[in-house]
């Protein structure tokens, strides 16, 4: 069986996986911003683990006016603090009417509704991961924006006609 779960986290959605706390952090040694995401609304019934995880963050979540333009001063950590593997699909824009920031994280394990991740955002930051954020027993995962796969088989999709794409071995 696959699993697939995806959280959004945007502001007013009754429905969502997280609920987010924000502390500003003012140190030199420190993320300028680090925001806990606790997923505590679904409980997917038995634990995940390396499991690829959707997050979709806006402004009362992270703060997201100090992301640089592709995001690359953004790290999520698990509670242990390690580095997690993130993949950026959208960096959205910040404020008011802007776009959510979507990011897929590779969560080392899930149990209930008990796990929780932080979101670090500028400030000093830990390399980021050197781990896939998709592990090798995924067959395809396909980024529709861009028509490319994200895993090690590295199919890539070719339109076809209006209706169809098909994919193709890279």
């Amino acid at each position: 069986m696959r699993w697939a779960l995806a959280v959004l986290l945007a502001a007013g959605c009754g429905r969502c996986g997280f609920s987010a706390t924000t502390d500003a952090v003012a140190t030199d040694v420190a993320p300028a911003s680090r925001s806990t995401l606790s997923i505590d609304r679904i409980d997917p019934g038995g634990t995940l683990l390396d499991f690829p995880l959707l997050v979709t963050l806006d402004d009362a979540r992270a703060a997201r006016d100090l992301l640089d333009a592709t995001a690359s001063n953004l790290r999520f950590v698990d509670a242990s603090g390690t580095v997690l593997a993130h993949e950026i699909d959208q960096v959205g824009t910040a404020g008011p009417t802007g776009t959510p920031l979507l990011a897929w994280v590779r969560v080392p394990m899930i149990v209930g509704t008990t796990t929780t991740i932080a979101v670090e955002i500028g400030g000093a930051l830990p390399a980021p991961s050197s781990l896939p954020v998709w592990v090798s027993t995924y067959e395809a995962v396909y980024h529709m924006t861009d028509s490319t796969d994200a895993t090690p088989h590295h199919d890539d999709l070719t339109p076809f006609n209006a209706n169809m794409i098909v994919a193709t071995s890279g």
